[in-house]
């Protein structure tokens, strides 16, 4: 019982801790956001326009592609270091917080370079950054240190290239921005069913370094997509 009522405790603590830090985030989020913001209203015409343009499908289908891929690993993170590079939880933990550190500052870079080199070439780095760190991941099967620089490298492309698609959309199409980002969120949704999908369907059979390549071999997919999408929206779309 007092096993119980300390982890009861700590998780208490940890919500709260939790809880603090979003009303922060949120406070600052209101002090910076400009007042009047609103999103422009939607009719059926717009959604058409949304699902029946090639160049907005095509971004859609990159974030499918991206997701599914990181998703068929990173669903089963922790069988995987368990039993392909005999670690434990603590070394689970460790994955786990370098993947959000990472990803929290390949974010904060994107952010600030994106408007220098702009949106297409920054996904495309971020797209690359995941090819890389995933199949490192593949490569290094059995050895947990270059497995986690790996998962940093991914880490950086994962947070950012999801973030940078969403401007994307916004770019590609202003008036639409409500429906396509809202498009894209569902995407990434349904990326995450089938890489979970799919990362069990191989987990079911054994854990080998074929799941991760598979899962590389998705994202550069993504990243063809994405340089076809880049082709598709040149010149711009005429969307209001």
């Amino acid at each position: 019982m007092a096993a119980i009522s300390q982890r009861l405790s700590a998780g208490g603590l940890y919500l709260s801790a939790l809880g603090i830090v979003c009303a922060l985030a949120a406070l600052q989020l209101w002090q910076v956001l400009r007042p009047g913001l609103h999103v422009q209203p939607l009719n059926l015409a717009a959604w058409k326009q949304a699902l029946t343009s090639p160049v907005i499908l095509t971004v859609l289908c990159v974030t499918l592609l991206s997701m599914t891929g990181q998703m068929t690993v990173f669903s089963y993170i922790a069988p995987i270091l368990r039993d392909a590079f005999a670690g434990g939880p603590e070394q689970v933990s460790i994955a786990f917080a370098v993947a959000g550190m990472t990803g929290v500052a390949g974010n904060a870079l994107a952010s600030r370079v994106v408007a220098r080199f702009g949106i297409d070439q920054v996904i495309a780095v971020a797209i690359t950054s995941l090819i890389v760190g995933i199949g490192l991941f593949a490569a290094s099967f059995g050895n947990y240190t270059l497995a986690l620089l790996g998962i940093g490298l991914w880490g950086l492309g994962s947070f950012s290239s999801n973030s940078l698609q969403q401007s994307r959309l916004v770019a590609l199409a202003p008036g639409l921005a409500a429906a396509t980002v809202a498009l894209n969120t569902s995407v990434v949704y349904m990326g995450q069913a089938f890489g979970a999908g799919l990362g069990g369907w191989f987990i079911a059979k054994s854990i080998s370094p074929s799941i991760v390549w598979t899962a590389c071999a998705l994202t550069v997919l993504a990243l063809a997509v994405s340089m076809l999408a880049t082709r598709l929206s040149k010149p711009r779309l005429s969307i209001l």
